[in-house]
């Protein structure tokens, strides 16, 4: 079915083939990257703030670290809580929504 659909949208005739020479340039990209960052920096810590202490503590040591240092603390936190590691994947999940 999706191939059928690719094949009718080719044949439309806005869908013809131009050459790279006739093409407009590309516009530059903006700068607003920075300004995404700061928003979503400031909705970070407003969610943050919401949480309770603990759970602030918590979620912030789980999202710390990454690839194979995350897995061992991540390991070392189920542990220390007293909780499977899915146990502990869920709970942070559920803080995260």
């Amino acid at each position: 079915m999706a191939r059928y659909i690719l094949l009718e949208q080719s044949r439309a005739p806005e869908n013809k083939r131009v050459d790279f020479e006739t093409l407009p340039p590309l516009a530059a990209p903006e700068n607003g990257k920075e300004e995404t960052d700061d928003l979503r920096l400031a909705c970070l810590r407003s969610c943050l703030s919401a949480l309770t202490t603990e759970n602030r503590a918590l979620i912030i040591e789980y999202y710390r670290d990454t690839k194979r240092i995350g897995i061992d603390v991540r390991q070392q936190m189920a542990v220390r809580l007293g909780v499977s590691r899915n146990a502990l994947t869920n709970r942070m999940l559920r803080l995260r929504a």
